[in-house]
């Protein structure tokens, strides 16, 4: 079954483990239908290619029309800071209420999407804790309700 697409769009950094990508897209679904857009931001690195492939690929039996963009960071802070606050401009100037993850990604990279998030004016900023770390590589849908916990960050308007 698919699902229309809304004029909400996704921007998050990816990490090694797909997992935390892919179900931060499934809680933005939960909450508010497929994401018209979802933006990648990612670390070069020899896993990256494998890594984004998945992401877009599980997703899309879920929201086929769903469009994806990758985005390559070029690395330090204030440097990484400007690429997503520029890429929640974007997106908020194309129209769609943007949402930003903070779970995947290094700390470098969650503290850059998170304050690129706040100076950018992001609709949402949010982390999602799973409370048992046996379900780290689960999909959301097959974790317990009960050990998922969605945090919106404060910064989001």
């Amino acid at each position: 079954m698919t699902h229309p697409v809304t004029e909400i769009a996704v921007v998050t950094p990816i990490s090694k483990n797909p997992y935390s990508v892919v179900n931060g897209l499934l809680h933005v679904f939960r909450e508010a239908g497929c994401p018209g857009r979802v933006s990648l931001l990612y670390m070069k690195d020899r896993w990256v290619a494998a890594t984004l492939n998945a992401i877009e690929s599980s997703f899309r039996n879920l929201c086929p029309h769903t469009s994806f963009s990758r985005r390559r960071l070029h690395g330090g802070l204030r440097s990484d800071i400007g690429q997503f606050k520029a890429e929640v401009e974007a997106l908020k100037g194309e129209g769609y209420r943007v949402y930003v993850n903070i779970t995947p990604g290094t700390k470098l990279m969650t503290l850059a999407a998170y304050l690129g998030a706040v100076e950018a004016g992001a609709d949402e900023i949010f982390y999602l804790s799973v409370e048992d770390r046996s379900y780290t590589e689960t999909l959301l849908p097959f974790i317990p309700r009960s050990l998922v916990a969605s945090y919106t960050v404060p910064g989001g308007r």
